[in-house]
């Protein structure tokens, strides 16, 4: 697909269903700006909130010293309710007796939509605020759940009436690569999937969008700019899924469930990187001994020591790259899987969520103090790492889906033409991530040529 003729296909089709209704709004929990450290010594500014909206009414955040959350629907809904679940222990009597509930189109603008105003709150049972007869919520993207006592709350949900579509990550490799390094792309192209929600039966359309850039959820841009695939099935319990061949290149999706003229975004834009290369640069570690570096080992069933709950980053050079015959190459994404000898595949995931990517353009050389030979086709060196200067590029917090195991976090475009110099993992406890893979793309594109 030549990025300069894209084309937009205009989907005219019904799909049989029969789901209808109220359902929980599909988002993405937004972290606080930095690393909330509890009693447990986590680095868990992802993970905490996200255990808020994950839909298991079991787990918790365990953070007692923040009473705020936050969450982007994607695209504004209307909010027909608000649902609350405190936790069942006793310290959790007057969590949320004080509770306030803000809502926002832009993130900047903020309206109350709640104030429970001191009410008492029964522990282990589900209140519920919905709008007074002749009232609404109104239509918002952003919320923030504000004096809620975090650490003392299961599960916060958040219910519209609207037409409403879920993506979940595209899977460029097969269910029987996924653990593998350096897997080649599935020969049955990007699997994208999802789930319809709230769409009446029949006359409702589901249509792909896949773009050079990010649109967000304006769907005219998207058509004029992108090319659009149509989903030909969906499954009664809203369920779909469609397998899409596409040139090679960094991409970006957006699925849009149509019922005559209303249209709906999913709650996220999908980045992912196809036909790309793979690339091991040297790996630097400030401390060997806690394993560090087994995110780097070539091995996607070690991890690192649990105790050391990754405050130490794995440091890429990623300096004048280059493929095996010497053509320049640019860092697109970055590969992570979660471990699997953690103490539940779940946890794992959760907590991986937390790993952070930065990267600096400081042109200097790390010392090579001491190589660690227990790495497979590469090299880790354990030494001190200098002060550097870093900026924060992109996060795993983004991934909702628990079933993954492997994850893929796409790199800015304009790396290809400003790389950095260096690539830093940060952010998620050493035991929860199993390995790490950088996937490349060539720095020069070749010529296409369509014929019509």
């Amino acid at each position: 697909m030549n990025k300069k003729a894209l084309f937009c296909l205009i989907a005219a089709f019904g799909i049989c269903g029969s789901l209808s209704g109220e359902s929980k709004i599909p988002g993405v929990p937004i972290p606080d700006d930095g690393e909330m450290n509890t009693s447990q010594g986590y680095p868990n500014w992802s993970g905490d909130c996200f255990w808020a909206f994950d839909g298991d009414t079991v787990t918790f955040p365990n953070n007692l010293n923040s009473n705020t959350l936050r969450f982007d629907a994607g695209v504004p809904r209307s909010v027909s309710k608000v649902r609350f679940l405190p936790w069942n222990n006793s310290a959790a009597n007057g969590a949320y007796n004080n509770m306030t509930v803000f809502a926002s189109v832009d993130g900047e603008s903020w309206d109350k939509i709640i104030d429970n105003g001191g009410t008492a709150q029964d522990i282990n049972t589900w209140f519920e605020y919905a709008p007074t007869e002749g009232d609404s919520f109104g239509k918002y993207r952003y919320f923030e759940f504000r004096n809620c006592k975090l650490g003392w709350g299961r599960e916060v949900e958040i219910y519209s009436n609207d037409l409403m579509i879920e993506t979940y990550c595209p899977r460029i490799w097969t269910e029987t690569d996924k653990r593998v390094l350096a897997a080649a792309d599935s020969q049955d192209g990007v699997y994208f999937s999802g789930r319809l929600i709230n769409a009446p039966a029949g006359g409702t359309g589901i249509v792909v969008y896949i773009a050079a850039k990010d649109y967000g959820f304006d769907e005219q841009a998207w058509a004029k700019k992108g090319i659009a695939y149509e989903v030909a099935t969906v499954g009664a319990d809203g369920a779909w899924s469609t397998n899409i061949k596409l040139d090679r290149g960094l991409w970006y999706s957006r699925a849009f469930v149509k019922v005559g003229e209303i249209s709906s975004a999913s709650q996220r834009t999908e980045s992912f990187v196809v036909d790309s290369g793979v690339y091991y640069p040297d790996g630097y570690s400030s401390y060997g001994s806690i394993g560090a570096y087994k995110m780097y080992d070539g091995s996607t069933d070690t991890c690192g020591d649990s105790a050391n709950k990754g405050q130490f980053p794995l440091v890429l050079d990623v300096r004048n790259m280059q493929d095996a015959n010497g053509n320049a190459i640019w860092p697109a994404s970055i590969k992570m899987w979660t471990a699997k000898s953690a103490q539940a595949m779940y946890l794992a995931w959760t907590w991986a969520r937390g790993t952070i990517i930065d990267a600096s353009w400081d042109d200097i050389t790390l010392s090579k103090e001491t190589m660690n030979d227990m790495v497979k086709n590469r090299t880790v060196y354990t030494c001190s790492l200098p002060e550097m200067n870093w900026v924060r590029i992109t996060d795993a917090s983004g991934f909702v889906e628990k079933q993954g195991a492997v994850y893929e976090m796409t790199l800015p475009r304009s790396f290809k033409t400003n790389p950095p110099k260096y690539i830093r993992v940060r952010g998620a406890p050493l035991n929860y991530v199993a390995e790490l893979e950088i996937r490349t793309l060539p720095s020069v594109d070749g010529s296409v040529i369509i014929i019509k």
